[in-house]
C-alpha cells in the first residue's frame, strides 16, 4: 500500500483538468490525494494521460450521439449517483434464456438501443417487439475500472488493446479500459444499428457538434468546447492531428475513465488516520469483513477486489457461462468475475444478472436471491461448480444480524460522496436520455 502522503496521479490530473476553471480549490484536491489508500494509477505507456485527451475522452464518455440513433452514450449506463452503474436496472428486464418475460431466469439488465436495421428503419426484436433492448447483464461499473487487468463480467475485454480497425496491438499490456470502451458502440444491442461500422462512427463524429444533445455541461466541458468546437479539433489537440479513429476514441475515453477513482471514502479517510471517519457500525462490520466474514478472500483492501473470476452458482451456468464461454473450460462456467465493492451501496441491483435488491433494500434479508442470503447460504441454485472460497457463512458462525452489519459497512464506508453528488471528477452533463421527458419503455413484455 502506497503511502497516505502520496496523491494518485489521478487526482493530481483532476486538478490540473480543474483549477484553472476555479471548479474545485486546489486544497480539496490536495486533501483528496492525502486520503487516498490506493496504489499507484497504473497508465500504459502508450497512451498516456493529458488533459486534452482526458477532456475529450469526457466529452465522447457522454455524447449521446456516439451512438447509431444518439439515443445512448457510455454514461447512460454508467452513472456516478448509481455507483459508475445504471440508475434503470429496477424497470428494465431480460426474459433471460428461454424468452418469456416473467419466468425464474429473467434478467434485471441495462437497457440498450431499439432494434435498427442497416438501412435505418427500426424493427421488432423478439421479446422486446419496438421497445429498447435489453442486454443480458448489468452494466459493470467504471469507477477504479483501471486497476483491472481485465474487463466485463466475462474478462473479454482484454489487457492487450488491438486497434479494432487495422487489428494492429496498440497497447499489448494495460490496455483493458481502452479495449472495453470500443466494445458497445458497435453493438446492435446496446449503441448500434445492425451493419454499423467504424467508418460509419467516425464519419459521423466528424460531422456533428460535440454533446450537442446534452445540456448542463461542466465548466471543463464547456472551456474545452470554446477552444475546439468540432470533434476533429478536438482530436488534434489531443493526438496532435484531427484524424478520427476508433483506437483514438478508445484511447481517450480510457484516459478519462482513469480518473474516476473513487478514493475518498469514510474507510479512506479512517485507514489514514482519522479515528472518527466510520461510526462505531461501521467499524464493526469492517472486523467482521477482515474476520468472520472473510471477505477479504475475494474482496481484498484497498481496491476491494482480486482481479478474477469466482463461481458463485447463482443461476445454472448453462443459462449463462460467463467466463467459460470466453475460454472454452469447463471448470469457468459459470464463473464471473468479482466486482469492486467501492460506490456498490449506490448500485440500484448487484450481480452480474440483478438478481439481488440493493444493499439498504429492506428485502435483502428475506429475498433468497440477495446477497445477504447468497453469502450466508453459500451460494446460489447451481452448486455443482462453487468455488472453493465459498463457504457458507451461516455454518462458520455468521449471524445474519452480521451479516447485515458487514454489508451497511460497504453499503456507506465504502461510498465516495463526491460520485453520489456528482462532484469532480465524477461531474457530468445531464442527458437527453435521461431527461423525465425522453421515452423509457425498456424491454419487459
Amino acid at each position: 500500500r502506497r503511502s497516505a502522503q502520496q496523491p494518485s496521479l489521478a487526482s493530481e490530473l483532476v486538478c490540473l483538468l480543474m483549477h484553472p476553471m476555479r471548479f474545485v480549490p486546489l486544497v480539496l484536491c490536495a486533501a483528496a490525494g492525502l486520503r487516498a489508500q490506493l496504489p499507484p494509477l497504473p497508465v500504459p505507456s502508450q497512451n498516456p494521460m493529458t488533459p486534452a485527451k482526458i477532456v475529450l475522452g469526457k466529452i465522447l464518455f457522454w455524447d449521446e450521439q456516439l451512438s447509431s440513433d444518439d439515443s445512448v452514450a457510455c454514461g447512460t449506463c454508467h452513472l456516478p449517483e448509481f455507483g459508475g452503474g445504471d440508475g434503470r436496472l429496477v424497470g428494465a428486464l431480460n426474459p433471460g434464456p428461454d424468452g418469456v418475460f416473467g419466468t425464474a431466469d429473467d434478467i434485471h439488465a441495462s437497457p440498450g438501443v431499439v432494434r435498427q436495421l442497416a438501412n435505418g428503419d427500426f424493427a421488432p426484436a423478439g421479446a422486446f417487439g419496438l421497445a429498447r433492448q435489453v442486454t443480458g447483464r448489468v452494466a459493470n461499473t467504471t469507477h477504479a475500472a483501471a486497476y483491472h487487468d481485465n474487463l466485463f463480467w466475462d474478462l473479454r475485454a482484454s489487457t492487450q488493446f488491438t486497434d479494432p480497425e487495422t487489428l494492429q496491438v496498440v497497447i499489448p499490456y494495460g490496455g483493458a479500459l481502452e479495449s472495453q470502451a470500443v466494445g458497445p458502440i458497435l453493438s446492435t444491442v446496446e449503441m448500434a444499428q445492425e451493419g454499423r461500422t467504424w467508418t460509419d462512427v467516425t464519419t459521423k463524429l466528424a460531422a456533428v457538434p460535440p454533446l450537442r444533445l446534452a445540456s448542463n455541461l461542466p465548466l471543463d466541458l464547456q472551456a474545452a468546447l470554446q477552444q475546439a468546437p468540432t470533434y476533429s479539433a478536438l482530436f488534434a489537440l489531443a493526438f496532435g492531428d484531427p484524424a478520427i479513429t476508433a483506437a483514438r476514441i478508445g484511447m481517450a475515453i480510457a484516459s478519462y475513465e482513469r480518473t474516476l477513482v473513487p478514493d475518498d471514502t469514510p474507510w479512506d479517510r479512517f485507514m489514514a488516520g482519522q479515528t472518527t471517519a466510520m461510526t462505531a457500525a461501521e467499524q464493526a462490520g469492517w472486523a467482521l469483513f477482515q474476520n468472520s466474514g472473510r471477505c477479504l478472500a475475494c474482496h481484498m483492501d484497498p481496491l476491494f477486489h482480486n482481479d478474477q473470476a469466482h463461481v458463485l452458482g447463482l443461476r445454472p451456468a448453462r443459462e449463462d457461462r460467463g467466463v467459460g464461454a470466453i475460454t472454452q473450460v469447463g471448470a469457468d462456467d459459470g464463473a464471473f468475475k468479482t466486482p469492486t465493492l467501492r460506490n456498490t451501496g449506490l448500485r440500484p441491483r448487484l450481480f452480474h444478472n440483478g438478481q439481488s435488491p440493493a444493499l439498504g433494500d429492506p428485502t435483502q434479508t428475506s429475498d433468497p436471491a440477495s446477497v445477504h442470503n447468497i453469502y450466508l447460504q453459500g451460494g446460489g441454485v447451481d452448486r455443482t461448480n462453487l468455488d472453493p472460497f465459498l463457504l457458507p457463512l451461516a455454518q462458520l458462525g455468521v449471524t445474519s444480524a452480521e451479516m447485515t452489519l458487514i454489508l451497511d459497512f460497504v453499503r456507506t464506508a465504502l461510498t465516495d460522496a463526491r460520485a453520489q453528488y456528482a462532484l469532480p471528477p465524477f461531474d457530468h452533463p445531464t442527458l437527453r436520455s435521461l431527461s423525465p421527458f425522453a421515452p423509457t419503455v425498456f424491454g419487459q413484455g
